[in-house]
């Protein structure tokens, strides 16, 4: 196991991308940057760990910002998908992940948040789950995202 780090790569981008995160497609990994301004940008990672600066997936500005990044799988249609989360407004987009990394919007749900609780959400037979937990009551419920 490591126990030290060194740096990699060191470079600069236009916005300070506060949400983040890295999925994989195939073989391949993927970083995804949200900046307050609603703006994103999608890259290639490297085999060696780097952003490839020269392989450019996707840019482009969402409705919300989102501040809550996750992955799920539903292997019944053998799909990716990115939940993108904004706790503050209680608002979900879920985007279909492409096999070039690229993501399109899939559907926008409102929903209604009881507390800032521990949460997940993962995908089934075609619907979306939402599990949530309260810290206080120990108490915890798993919701359906039906698309109307």
């Amino acid at each position: 196991m490591t126990k030290s780090s060194e740096s990699v790569q060191k470079s600069k981008f236009n916005n300070y991308y506060s949400t983040s995160l890295v999925y994989t497609v195939k073989d391949y990994n993927y970083f995804i940057g949200i900046a307050k301004n609603k703006s994103f940008v999608i890259y290639e990672i490297t085999k060696d760990g780097k952003i490839d600066l020269k392989n450019f997936v996707q840019d482009g500005v969402l409705d919300t910002f989102h501040d809550d990044l996750q992955v799920v799988y539903e292997p019944n249609q053998n799909k990716q998908f990115l939940i993108c989360t904004n706790t503050t407004e209680s608002k979900l987009d879920i985007f279909t992940i492409y096999a070039n990394g690229s993501i399109k919007l899939f559907d926008s749900l409102d929903y209604k948040r009881n507390s800032k609780q521990g949460t997940a959400i993962y995908a089934e037979n075609g619907f979306f789950f939402f599990y949530e937990q309260s810290q206080r009551t120990l108490e915890w419920e798993i919701r359906k995202f039906v698309r109307e």
